[in-house]
């Protein structure tokens, strides 16, 4: 990552739209959809490795588990920069374009929602939640260097703060080759830190590497409501987190960037470095609303270290009288 902040504000709203085909239709594999399991989409993430997959994540009802889909866009190629259109808001993606694998949390825990996720290399970090708070809060980490087949690891708890409450988390790798983990909670009013005992990512292979609760704190975003927060480190070791929320008064999605410091016990400090206010309905979507950032965005660092940002849609309701397809927007 060059330089963070100016990415973030460099951002802009392009001409063109993405979809990708929903669980209720034939070209996809299973995935609780609009009427039939799911309340809403949480989050979003792209692959850095096989491109042109996302991640997304959901909450659920009517006996769902909550997860997330493996999203392959076979129409697009497989290239580490921008994915570009595959669709149009009157036309349909590609059947090639669709969920090839839904995961849910087989933890046994009575979960019915899914946060902000983050990738970082072969793996994804997914919170999991009760939205009446009846169950204590942690996250998993998924292996993902196979997409179509990802593989859990054990459930991790909540042992500090809003122990009910895994809204978001984060995940990167420290200089010193251990994993560092953010769980934020309840619209991420509050953070607890894990930290890997080891140089190696808990819980996979031979490795011994658990996930050490090192610290809790309050954070100072105030009314900004984060649904979503990733991680990202600049060359210099600097740590960022960026935050996506909706200002419902305005109806406005913004993109937050903030840095992070942490002190020798990991208590994390938050300095707001960046805001940018991103377009999920414009004349480029046919004034149609193709994202939302209450619930449903996410961050992309691409190998020539600048920031795309992704958004998707609550719902699958993509095109009028049919829940066949979810929109998704992409930010250069």
């Amino acid at each position: 990552m060059n330089d963070a902040a100016s990415s973030i504000n460099a951002l802009y709203d392009p001409s063109y739209v993405m979809a990708y085909r929903s669980g209720s239709d034939a070209c996809s594999a299973y995935a609780p959809t609009t009427g039939a399991g799911l309340i809403h989409h949480q989050g979003i993430q792209r692959l850095a490795r096989d491109y042109n997959y996302l991640l997304v994540t959901t909450s659920v009802q009517g006996g769902a588990r909550p997860g997330f889909e493996v999203v392959r866009l076979g129409s697009l190629s497989n290239n580490p920069w921008l994915l570009g259109r595959n669709a149009s808001p009157s036309r349909l993606p590609s059947c090639s374009d669709a969920i090839v694998r839904y995961q849910p949390d087989d933890s046994g825990m009575p979960y019915d929602h899914s946060g902000g996720l983050q990738v970082n290399g072969d793996y994804v970090i997914v919170p999991f939640e009760k939205s009446d708070d009846q169950a204590t809060a942690g996250f998993r980490v998924a292996r993902v260097s196979t997409p179509s087949t990802p593989q859990w690891s054990p459930l991790v708890l909540r042992a500090r703060g809003q122990t009910v409450n895994a809204g978001a988390a984060s995940l990167t790798l420290l200089s010193s080759g251990r994993y560092l983990a953010l769980v934020f909670g309840h619209d991420s009013d509050d953070v607890e830190v894990f930290v890997s005992s080891d140089a190696a990512m808990p819980y996979f292979g031979s490795s011994s590497s658990t996930w050490v609760s090192q610290a809790s704190a309050s954070t100072p975003f105030g009314g900004a409501n984060y649904q979503g927060l990733q991680l990202v480190t600049q060359c210099d070791g600097q740590l960022f987190v960026a935050g996506t929320h909706r200002n419902q008064w305005y109806d406005e999605d913004w993109v937050d960037l903030w840095r992070v410091n942490l002190g020798t016990t990991f208590v994390p400090s938050f300095t707001k470095v960046a805001s940018r206010h991103m377009s999920c309905s414009s004349s480029a979507t046919g004034n149609k609303r193709y994202c939302a950032f209450d619930a449903g965005a996410g961050i992309y660092v691409d190998p020539d270290g600048e920031i795309l940002l992704y958004g998707v849609e609550h719902y699958n309701d993509a095109y009028p009288g049919t829940t066949r397809a979810v929109k998704v927007r992409e930010f250069p």
